[in-house]
């Protein structure tokens, strides 16, 4: 009776030694999936012209003056979403947990935020059906953003705030959706510069996915798509 503490010790190491060789077994699997899968990316539904990924083995390029990465760039927004990009930091740059864009009334704040700094809220838009749903954490601080219509038609917004990680001026992500599909940007915007790019129609990648150093000046991603591409199942890191 005096060895079962031993022999449960026993037991237990292992268990643990299996479950971590399991586990990384797991994840070599996940890795020759990942790469067998860029293998066949690379070959027949995109052409990669610069990648960080050890498979592609392409460094960063002198960005090409057409897609220099500014909002004011038409090869890279239309007129629409030039004026959306710019009204973001305006409607989004002042939230709290009861003041919501202008333009929009609160319409539902959860029991939680009642009695706690946090929780979520909701706000209407006065002039259109759309509506804008976003969490607060406990510090009163604001989460994503979720805008949308009725038909499903909106935005998603990570608004970072107005001390960058690239420098002075708001950052912000915007995620387009249409019938509650990924269709339209999907993008990282350091006031009026782009930081990461890419467009979606009906859920796939399609035109191109850009990704600049900070300075703008290279370009560390730039992958054309052939055809349309389900990326989020890429194992690249798309979104």
């Amino acid at each position: 009776m005096k060895r079962h503490p031993f022999i449960f010790g026993f037991l237990a190491v292992v268990f643990v030694c299996v479950g971590l060789v399991g586990w990384n077994f797991i994840s070599l699997l996940i890795h020759l999936s990942q790469q067998s899968q860029y293998s066949r990316l690379h070959q027949s539904d995109v052409d990669i012209i610069v990648s960080p990924i050890a498979a592609a083995g392409k460094p960063p390029m002198d960005c090409p003056p057409e897609y220099t990465n500014v909002l004011s760039n038409t090869n890279l927004f239309t007129p629409d979403e030039q004026k959306l990009l710019k009204a973001i930091p305006l409607l989004y740059g002042n939230i709290t947990p009861t003041s919501g864009p202008p333009g929009s009334v609160l319409v539902h704040l959860d029991w939680f935020r009642k009695w706690l700094n946090g929780g979520k809220v909701r706000f209407q838009f006065t002039n259109s059906d759309m509506r804008d749903d976003m969490a607060f954490n406990p510090f009163g601080q604001a989460g994503i953003h979720y805008v949308r219509n009725k038909a499903g038609d909106g935005y998603d917004i990570n608004f970072i705030g107005g001390s960058g990680f690239v420098g002075p001026g708001p950052e912000f992500q915007l995620t387009q959706y249409k019938h509650g599909v990924q269709d339209g940007l999907w993008v990282a915007m350091h006031d009026d510069h782009c930081m990461r790019w890419m467009r979606f129609s009906n859920g796939l990648a399609v035109d191109q996915w850009l990704l600049w150093e900070p300075n703008g000046d290279k370009l560390s991603i730039w992958v054309k798509f052939k055809a349309p591409y389900p990326a989020s199942r890429s194992g690249l890191g798309f979104p």
